[in-house]
């Protein structure tokens, strides 16, 4: 698993910054804050041969007792039963109570796009209704 660098925010007033201010010791320009918020992205193969190539997948751990990270996005090939491929980027953030998901074919359409509160996006996955 290799890591590559993703995206840098002031932690206190959460202005974009550069990757290189991750490590370059210089104020944020917004508020003069030392502080950052680094993610990075964990590159995660889902075998040889895809599309897309491999997915990605970036969490930032929860707090206040989450047992779920607090944000998490995932990025990458997504097969169907016929053989062919969509692509899909879905973002969960949990603090900020907002599911987005994009699905789009090969060549390059929007299949399917959903915005929603997190709060109502309920019945998917593993909240789905036994049977």
């Amino acid at each position: 698993m290799s890591t590559i660098a993703g995206k840098v925010e002031c932690l206190d007033c959460s202005a974009a910054l550069p990757v290189s201010a991750a490590t370059s010791g210089e104020p944020c320009p917004a508020c003069g804050s030392m502080r950052r918020h680094v993610l990075a992205f964990a590159d995660v193969a889902t075998g040889t041969g895809t599309a897309h190539g491999p997915s990605i997948i970036a969490k930032r751990p929860g707090g206040r007792g989450l047992s779920k990270p607090a944000w998490e996005r995932k990025a990458g090939p997504s097969p169907r039963a016929d053989g062919t491929e969509r692509y899909r980027v879905k973002e969960i953030d949990r603090d900020r109570d907002c599911y987005e998901e994009t699905v789009t074919d090969p060549d390059g359409t929007v299949h399917h796009h959903q915005s929603q509160p997190l709060s109502e996006h309920t019945c998917h996955g593993s909240d789905k209704p036994k049977a």
